[in-house]
């Protein structure tokens, strides 16, 4: 939770502001890539283009995975979730 004062929020110790700004607690979740396909309606391969920059299809925007070992690899979920709303609010423009 936050409160005012001055004007100014202040946070617990346990929340923190998102890539998008919104108050976001300490918790965080690693999607792996069937949750990713089923949150984006993207396909596995359109996912990895966009993270390629020599594909046509790269979005520098595009949330980096991170390694978890070996050749497992996941998503911050908070990041996916902020990727995801600005492509939601940018059709409105």
């Amino acid at each position: 939770m936050h409160n005012q004062i001055n004007g100014l929020k202040s946070f617990n110790a346990d929340s923190h502001l998102s890539a998008c700004g919104e108050v976001r607690y300490q918790h965080k979740s690693m999607l792996r890539l069937p949750e990713v396909i089923r949150r984006t309606g993207l396909s596995r391969s359109t996912i990895y283009n966009k993270l390629d920059k020599n594909s046509p299809n790269y979005d520098p925007s595009f949330p980096r995975q991170a390694k978890l070992g070996g050749r497992a690899v996941a998503w911050d979920e908070e990041e996916l979730d902020c990727w995801i709303r600005t492509q939601l609010s940018a059709r409105h423009h």
